[in-house]
């Protein structure tokens, strides 16, 4: 059997100084209030409620205790039952503290106005964002194809080589090949030969010239 709780035990005496219960008859009070307390918690009773004193009483009968026993039992519960009726009346009257001030500002904020035309507005939006979303071109990740790349210390006959299988590739002109078409690059060595060739003819002519007798 549990024992009064400390805070319960120091105003169960308080009240029964103040009710002028002989000091002789508080080990009897004290002992049928934690006998109360103990069979409610055994049998599911609410401990605050009148109505489980009457099961109490009951019990008592049932254990053979005689009308002066369970008379001084009821008058003990009935003091204890003042005692939770003064508590629960300083509780009533205790001001409301900080936090409950804020539970109770939040909960009476008012409620938003679930127009139904404002959700149609507010679905309109939302669907407009998503087409644009889905609208937006994806980036292309395509690795250039190996024409494409720029092509870096190629000399002047690979250039030359590349453009002509190009040609073939793409069924281009033979014209595209002519000195007009074919880059800076195809065209220097011949500028640069041609002196040379013109030399070398004139050379020639000399040569034969001078073999021929006069």
């Amino acid at each position: 059997m549990d024992s009064i709780p400390i805070h319960l035990q120091t105003e169960f005496e308080a009240i029964l100084r103040n009710k002028s219960v002989p000091i002789g008859f508080h080990i009897h009070y004290k002992k049928w209030l934690r006998f109360y307390l103990d069979f409610c918690r055994k049998y599911g009773f609410r401990e605050n409620e009148r109505i489980s004193l009457d099961h109490f009483l009951m019990k008592l009968h049932e254990k053979k205790q005689t009308k002066a026993q369970q008379q001084q039992a009821s008058h003990a519960i009935a003091l204890y039952y003042e005692i939770v009726h003064e508590r629960d009346a300083r509780h009533a009257n205790a001001p409301p503290s900080p936090k409950s001030t804020l539970s109770l500002m939040t909960s009476t904020e008012p409620e938003e106005d679930n127009n139904p035309l404002d959700n149609i507005h507010k679905t309109s939006q939302n669907m407009k964002v998503a087409e644009r979303i889905t609208t937006i071109p994806a980036k292309a990740d395509v690795e250039p194809s190996p024409s494409e790349k720029p092509a870096t210390g190629m000399s002047w006959k690979e250039e030359y080589t590349r453009l002509s299988n190009e040609i073939q590739v793409r069924h281009y002109s033979q014209k595209t090949l002519r000195p007009s078409h074919i880059p800076f690059v195809t065209v220097l060595p011949a500028i640069c030969f041609k002196p040379i060739l013109i030399f070398a003819r004139f050379r020639n002519c000399l040569d034969i010239a001078m073999s021929e007798p006069p």
